[in-house]
């Protein structure tokens, strides 16, 4: 009930709230809206690194021309038009990535509205890393690549809901893609820097009521190493963004 999740945080400590997200969420800013406006946080913590919001600020417009041009080849060549291949769910993905994320634009809306602070608090980093990979992803191989060979329903944000809710009843999750190399190293790496910002957060402004807003990913078990794992002891009250439409919890 509303009143339950008000009411988390016994014996002094903070409340703390993970919240999963999916960041192909269309109503994502609606939705961390009124989960900022129900919950009324004394601070917000977001997985974006200040490196990638500065990255976007200054280049998001050369990115979404680039892609555009990128995409108009590529559709033409795989004999889509334009506009159709703009409505497919790996186009979409990739045009909010060269966008400010809604978790962080949700933030700032609540900063305006209350004054609240918020904080940027991935790894810079492991962001560096990670837009070494941006001139593929916005290239007219990888472009065309997605557009002939992924299905167009790929991404959908009620199924991966779906599947983070599962991921919430196993323990441990064995989220793929972590393998023995650079990516296992930089999922713990974030991992680590994110429990150490939020426990630093904790300790120093001790906000009576916490708030972070990340991917799914980070909120279930796997195996001792995700954000949920390691903060286990802070008992954390543990939310999916799309239970903001459940008019027993939020209501409306």
């Amino acid at each position: 009930s509303p009143s339950d999740l008000m009411n988390c945080g016994e014996n002094g400590s903070a409340s703390l709230f993970l919240v999963g997200t999916c960041h192909r969420d269309p109503q994502g800013f609606r939705r961390c809206r009124t989960l900022l406006r129900a919950l009324r946080p004394d601070v917000v913590l977001v997985e974006v690194s200040p490196f990638a919001v500065r990255m976007r600020e200054a280049h998001s417009r050369f990115f979404v021309r680039h892609f555009l041009s990128h995409l108009k080849g590529a559709a033409s060549t795989s004999r889509i038009l334009l506009r159709d291949a703009l409505r497919t769910s790996p186009m979409r993905h990739i045009l909010r990535q060269c966008a400010l994320p809604f978790e962080l634009r949700a933030a700032r809306r609540w900063h305006s509205e209350s004054g609240r602070p918020y904080f940027c608090v991935d790894d810079s980093e492991a962001s560096r890393i990670f837009f070494l990979d941006w001139p593929e992803l916005l290239s007219s191989h990888n472009l065309r690549g997605l557009l002939q060979s992924v299905p167009r329903d790929v991404g959908d944000p009620a199924e991966e809901y779906r599947r983070a809710r599962a991921a919430t009843a196993a323990s441990p999750w064995p989220i793929p893609r972590r393998g023995a190399g650079t990516e296992t190293l930089l999922w713990n790496r974030r991992e680590q820097w994110l429990e150490t910002t939020i426990r630093c957060t904790v300790r120093w402004l001790r906000p009576s009521r916490l708030v972070y807003l990340g991917g799914w990913s980070h909120v279930v078990s796997n195996g001792g190493t995700s954000l949920w794992d390691r903060l286990r002891d802070l008992n954390p009250t543990r939310l999916l963004l799309d239970e903001v439409d459940r008019p027993e919890l939020f209501p409306h």
